[in-house]
């Protein structure tokens, strides 16, 4: 058998592993089901043409991710240039607090015991889960209902916010909205477009650079942010037209983004219905 053929095969047997699993509290397969699966064994060198085959699809999903990390590398090296480092201000920027150009407020969760709240809801709700330093143009599935909205305190932040993440894993991380979507506590939301001396992709980019004044908050401790920890946090004056050539040059980066995406996508489907025909 060739080794990277069982490889293949493994990496076929996430959904029959759940299935074996049965209704226990934690799923878990003994070794004595994993035994007992059948494992197609066509002859060695079909097995050689499968691995080729299949290697050569997850080659190129790789790389296309990595063309990814490549482009968001460009467009941080792109603000460095243009802006330098917010926190050094080599450039001399003038710098006031955010707090002082934007309105800057927190989410909230309606109750998730009361289905009035939730159920048939048509308001995007989104949690700190969604903060990965990107740009987003659509939630994970997740709506409440106007009721839900006027008996809580989420509010909408409307396409071109910035929101941050206030406390775990994903604390002082970044998402630009392109819709509008009602948050968690747990995100605070900056409202760009109500100040017409600042763009979207500036700010975004900015917190981003402000990532290490996020880490040092607790002292290795458990971390958490709050409303007046990003109303202080610096931000550089820069003239408007600088960070509209920014926007420009983020905006040409994200098409290429959005084209390599839908080739991953192409790619993996590609892949997962190869999987099915040689494993299913």
């Amino acid at each position: 058998m060739n080794p990277m053929y069982l490889m293949h095969f493994c990496c076929s047997l996430k959904n029959k592993l759940y299935a074996l699993s049965g209704k226990a509290t934690i799923d878990f397969v003994s070794a004595e089901k994993v035994r007992q699966i059948p494992i197609p064994l066509p002859p060695l060198p079909e097995q050689e043409k499968i691995v080729a085959e299949l290697d050569c699809l997850s080659g190129i999903i790789e790389k296309k991710k990595q063309q990814l990390k490549e482009l968001d590398a460009l467009a941080q090296s792109i603000f460095y240039e243009m802006f330098g480092d917010p926190v050094e201000n080599e450039k001399g920027w003038e710098v006031k607090k955010l707090g002082e150009e934007f309105e800057i407020s927190s989410g909230g969760t309606p109750d998730t015991k009361n289905p009035l709240y939730w159920e048939s809801g048509d308001i995007s709700w989104i949690g700190s889960n969604m903060c990965h330093d990107s740009i987003i143009y659509q939630n994970d599935g997740k709506y409440i209902t106007l009721e839900g909205l006027q008996h809580s305190s989420a509010k909408i932040f409307q396409s071109g916010c910035v929101i941050v993440a206030l406390v775990g894993a994903t604390i002082g991380k970044t998402a630009l909205l392109r819709f509008s979507t009602t948050t968690n506590q747990n995100v605070a939301g900056i409202n760009v477009p109500s100040n017409k001396n600042y763009t979207s992709e500036y700010i975004f980019y900015l917190i981003q650079n402000l990532y290490e004044l996020f880490l040092s908050i607790g002292n290795g401790k458990f971390k958490m942010a709050n409303l007046s920890f990003i109303r202080s946090l610096p931000l550089p004056i820069t003239p408007l037209s600088l960070q509209h050539s920014f926007a420009s040059k983020v905006e040409a980066i994200e098409k290429q983004k959005e084209l390599i995406k839908q080739s991953i996508a192409e790619t993996e489907l590609l892949f997962n219905s190869r999987m099915q025909y040689y494993f299913g």
